[in-house]
């Protein structure tokens, strides 16, 4: 399990299309996934949909580390992994550098045809920034 989660976490960190189908790979056809902004995804075609805009333009020439914290099972094809994770070389949307993030993801993984995949997705982003008044 740390091993799955280690290699579907961080091989998507270089914004290449072969990183991201390796990455993509450990998702459920129908999993949720809720990104740092609260916007939710419901297939594994919307998040690697958007993953490859993202590596196409503000993390394209990020480095992501991950490391696996904990990993409680629930059964013996359920488990929730929580996942610290820091990233550099970011762009915020208005271009700018964002040189430095780290945060915290939860998956719940499921084994599915001897595979353990991601079903759900909810990650938190410590360095997040609030929207400015006038995009409230």
């Amino acid at each position: 399990m740390r091993r799955s989660g280690r290699s579907s976490l961080a091989s998507a960190t270089d914004g290449t299309a072969t990183t991201l189908t390796r990455c993509a790979c450990r998702l459920a056809d129908d999993v949720q996934w809720v990104n740092w902004r609260g916007e939710a995804l419901h297939t594994r075609k919307d998040v690697e949909d958007q993953h490859a805009a993202l590596f196409s333009g503000l993390y394209k020439n990020t480095h992501r580390t991950d490391t696996v914290k904990a990993i409680r099972y629930f059964t013996p094809e359920l488990a929730s992994v929580d996942n610290y994770w820091s990233m550099t070389g970011a762009k915020t949307r208005d271009g700018a550098d964002w040189p430095y993030r780290e945060g915290y993801v939860n998956y719940l993984m499921a084994k599915r045809d001897g595979h353990w995949v991601i079903v759900v997705s909810h990650t938190a982003d410590f360095n997040a920034k609030a929207p400015s008044s006038t995009s409230r």
